[in-house]
């Protein structure tokens, strides 16, 4: 759908929920704003307009009725640009449900770890723990006698 039709949702939205819902800045503004028909690559079709959940459901069915797109036609350039902009959607839609449970846990760890090192901060400013001693070490392999 076209941003701004998105931004009228939004409003009406807004207005009968008393939220202030937008689209987000920084790096997920990404994720709402997708480009279509550069070098001629085909565009969304128009499915129709769903008033109900079952109007919703006869839309979704018909979705998947229509051909897929014909790529042959295209220069190669263009049909490779679609393809990549295909993916980049799938992924997008994927990130939430895939991802690898290992780096889940280490990024839960560090963010963890980065939360106990500021508590102790906090903890050592208000006097509530002793300051951290540093001991030198000599590296250098002489001894000092």
């Amino acid at each position: 759908m076209p941003t701004t039709q998105f931004k009228q949702y939004l409003n009406v939205v807004n207005s009968r929920l008393q939220k202030e819902l937008t689209i987000p800045r920084g790096g997920a503004k990404g994720r709402f704003f997708l480009s279509f028909g550069e070098l001629d690559t085909p565009r969304p079709r128009y499915l129709g307009r769903a008033n109900s959940a079952a109007a919703l459901d006869a839309l979704k069915k018909r979705g998947f009725t229509l051909p897929p797109e014909d790529l042959s036609q295209l220069p190669f350039n263009s049909a490779q640009l679609f393809r990549e902009k295909m993916e980049e959607i799938y992924r997008s839609l994927k990130m939430g449900t895939s991802k690898d449970p290992e780096k889940l846990r280490q990024k839960r760890l560090e963010r963890q770890k980065g939360w106990s090192r500021m508590f102790k901060r906090v903890q050592r400013y208000l006097g509530l723990r002793q300051a951290i001693s540093h001991v030198s070490v000599s590296y250098s392999g002489q001894s000092s006698a």
